[in-house]
């Protein structure tokens, strides 16, 4: 097949992934459309359809022959397809995945980030989660965060920020125990199983990170800088912060948060 009618047949069968449509992404298949050919921004036609929760789409990609462990690399489209369906709790797409042949307990980037699992229990979705561990994944067992000790740490380094100048939030926690939706506290002494810590610190021209700490190993830490991205960085966004083993892995990591959000370490600009 040409290299020009293979473009064309591609593009169109992004489009019709994009769209959901079933019917027309078999069609393309059978006329030739490669179910791994990436975009020009390298997304993957498994790993848009697993996002979507398309699940008829991906088991046509899958039985056209699509990698099921294949990592996407489109700017915000990373990953393995079985992660994708997993955070955003597609069930069906996740038992299409599995029944093709994906391995539950592969990490993302190559291996060094989250399993499909993590994700999962992350975002909350039960389901996902139970057919997961069904089909073997692990539970992590390692990086398990002693969430009191981190506060004790929080606690300590939240006198030196106020002495920068930094504002302070009152820590929220969430327990694991309490009913759906889970409320956030600021009283530990009402939190029978912590699952998560968080704190917001404030500073100069509105700049601002929070951190979002969860006993399994990771956080969700969000930025402003209040540079408006006159240092040619983004001013905001989400920082990376997985694999986190040890109240010093979360220190370590903090220091390094604050440093992007407010410039010097603990400190303001």
């Amino acid at each position: 097949m040409k290299r020009r009618q293979q473009k064309r047949l591609s593009q169109r069968l992004f489009e019709a992934v994009l769209a959901g449509d079933a019917t027309t992404v078999k069609t393309l298949l059978r006329s030739g459309a490669s179910p791994q050919g990436r975009d020009n921004e390298g997304t993957t036609p498994l790993y848009l359809a697993s996002v979507q929760g398309e699940a008829e789409v991906a088991r046509l990609l899958l039985e056209a022959g699509a990698c099921p462990d294949e990592e996407s690399r489109g700017p915000g489209s990373e990953g393995t397809p079985l992660c994708a369906a997993a955070c955003w709790g597609h069930t069906a797409t996740v038992r299409e995945l599995l029944a093709h042949g994906a391995d539950p307990n592969l990490r993302e980037d190559q291996g060094t980030g989250w399993s499909p699992l993590d994700w999962a229990q992350h975002g909350r979705h039960t389901d996902s989660a139970e057919v997961l561990v069904a089909a073997g994944a692990q539970p992590r067992t390692d990086g398990v965060i002693d969430l009191d000790a981190a506060a004790a740490a929080l606690l300590e380094r939240a006198v030196e920020w106020r002495s920068a100048g930094l504002a302070v939030g009152t820590m929220t926690w969430r327990d694991q125990q309490a009913a759906w939706p889970q409320p956030l506290e600021t009283d530990r002494a009402r939190v029978k199983d912590p699952e998560s810590l968080g704190l917001v610190i404030s500073g100069p021209a509105d700049a601002t990170l929070s951190v979002v700490l969860f006993r399994g190993g990771w956080a969700d830490v969000h930025f402003f800088d209040g540079r408006d991205g006159r240092d040619g960085r983004d001013d905001a966004g989400a920082l990376p912060a997985s694999d986190i083993a040890s109240v010093a892995d979360f220190t370590a990591g903090l220091d390094g948060w604050m440093e992007r959000a407010f410039g010097e370490p603990g400190g303001v600009r």
